[in-house]
């Protein structure tokens, strides 16, 4: 729930912001959010089934790689055009967005979060 609430926040303080800084903290909340729940929710179903033993500390580090990966790229997203390419911010209603062209990158990070 604690990254649930963090998309959850992300999201809003996205929403609500008025300039293109106050998105960014906001992307990089969200996605803290985003990349950690597919992990956390692993981890719980292995500990409520009783199969924690399956994640051994090898296997937890493997698997926690390509999100902290991400995360690095998320929060230096605005050093590299690796994720996508800003082209501008609109604070305009109903909520606050910029316009921006996705890499393939970001396809993968966003494949491995919904699946």
């Amino acid at each position: 729930m604690v990254f649930v609430s963090l998309y959850a926040s992300g999201a809003a303080i996205r929403a609500a912001s008025v300039t293109l800084s106050t998105y960014r903290v906001g992307t990089i909340i969200k996605f803290a959010g985003i990349l950690a729940l597919g992990p956390t929710q692993l981890w719980f179903g292995l500990i409520y089934t009783g199969r924690s033993s399956w994640l051994n500390r090898r296997r937890w580090a493997l698997l926690l790689v390509w999100p902290a990966t991400a995360f690095i790229l998320v929060v230096t997203a605005p050093a590299h055009d690796l994720l996508w390419t800003v082209e501008g911010f609109v604070r305009g209603p109903p909520l606050a967005t910029i316009e921006r062209t996705d890499t393939s990158l970001f396809v993968l990070l966003i494949a491995y979060v919904y699946d």
